[in-house]
């Protein structure tokens, strides 16, 4: 798979330490942040295409959650 731009800092910044999340309600919000979702790090939006792709691609694993669901990389 190539990745975008997007799809490679994510994978980056989850590498070094940040943590994946997204709501699990109707909105479907995902973002990044850092020292983990919920630890009052920095936060940077991601799309919910680009954590579908990851996800779709083996990249990354869901972690069932609620109010908010976390993702792992895979490897």
């Amino acid at each position: 798979m190539k990745r975008s731009k997007t799809q490679q800092l994510v994978l980056d910044l989850m590498k070094e330490g940040w943590e994946l999340g997204a709501s699990t309600g109707i909105d479907r919000r995902c973002w990044l942040q850092k020292n983990g979702c919920g630890n009052g790090g920095e936060i940077k939006n991601v799309s919910a295409a680009t954590v579908h792709a990851l996800y779709k691609h083996g990249l990354i694993k869901r972690n069932n959650g609620f109010p908010w669901c976390t993702y792992t990389l895979i490897n």
